[in-house]
């Protein structure tokens, strides 16, 4: 088993490293060619924070461990909601606060989001017309974030050079699926090893694993003053994680949901992000807020685990 352990520490680091790699190459390349700023500095970079739950959750579906899929996802937002704002709270400088307004369009969407995996997920699978409209929700949000950010900044950067951004990322694109195909892997190996179901092991050591990385940059920023930054980029990445994720893995076949998923680890997905919705009525969000949603995620990830 301590192969397999390793085998999915490596490969976790692989590929949390080689998404971030792709995407800063993917950005450069935008940049020289001359693409709009709201494809390069909105979709590709936000989309970049999701590659690794991506790239895990395509693999997973093709090699018939699809239950991963949701448990993944909504892992991924729970711990970005409850870890990833918990930790920039306590380091923020003098508290975590709301520079603009959420509450218009961002949570509600989110909010949304969450709701249609309550709903497409209730029967134990989501189907590709319920991918679809997964993806319909993806182009919604991609049209919001668009109006958003309008500009007609098409400028070409003249530093480097476009043929080898190209090479570098079908280099990291490379390194990207086998570090995923390794992960997956390794889970379906541990989860028969121990008797861990692999829905389980996603919402917990995947998502979590995925996820570190990003916490670091939230807490980072949280620390340089930019709270504003980090409450949009937590809901902005938790939308991307469900519609984007679910809608394209969707389509390399059916996702199963199993009873734990459908069971707990949903509906905890949707208190969380009410929680989230909650501590924000006041636009900020204090220390103490801060420490028992750290704490309730630690609870989570101990009724996750069977530990509780």
């Amino acid at each position: 088993m301590w192969y397999w352990i390793i085998i999915f520490l490596i490969s976790t680091a692989v590929l949390v490293k080689s998404a971030d790699f792709l995407t800063s190459r993917a950005e450069k390349f935008g940049k020289l060619v001359g693409m709009p700023q709201f494809v390069v500095g909105v979709i590709i970079v936000s989309f970049g924070t999701s590659l690794p739950e991506l790239a895990s959750s395509i693999i997973a579906v093709t090699s018939g461990a699809s239950d991963i899929v949701i448990g993944n996802v909504l892992g991924s937002n729970v711990v970005n909601i409850l870890l990833g704002l918990g930790v920039a709270s306590i380091v923020a400088k003098p508290v975590l606060k709301m520079t603009h307004d959420l509450f218009t369009a961002d949570m509600p969407i989110l909010v949304v989001a969450t709701i249609i995996v309550l709903f497409t997920a209730f029967d134990g699978d989501i189907t590709l017309l319920e991918s679809v409209l997964y993806l319909v929700g993806f182009g919604g949000y991609l049209y919001y974030m668009r109006a958003l950010n309008k500009d007609g900044n098409n400028k070409k950067s003249t530093s480097g050079s476009a043929g080898q951004e190209l090479l570098l990322i079908g280099i990291a694109a490379t390194v990207l699926f086998f570090s995923a195909k390794y992960l997956i892997d390794s889970v379906i190996s541990i989860s028969e090893i121990t008797g861990f179901g692999t829905s389980v092991l996603a919402a917990s050591a995947v998502a979590l694993g995925t996820s570190l990385p990003e916490i670091a940059v939230t807490a980072a920023a949280a620390r340089r003053g930019n709270s504003g930054i980090v409450m949009g980029n937590i809901i902005g990445s938790s939308i991307f994680n469900i519609f984007a994720i679910v809608g394209i893995a969707g389509l390399f076949g059916t996702l199963i949901v199993t009873p734990i998923t459908s069971g707990f680890i949903l509906p905890f997905t949707v208190v969380t992000t009410l929680l989230y919705w909650l501590v924000l009525h006041d636009k900020k969000i204090v220390k103490a807020e801060g420490s028992f949603m750290i704490l309730l995620y630690f609870v989570f990830l101990g009724k996750v685990l069977g530990l509780l």
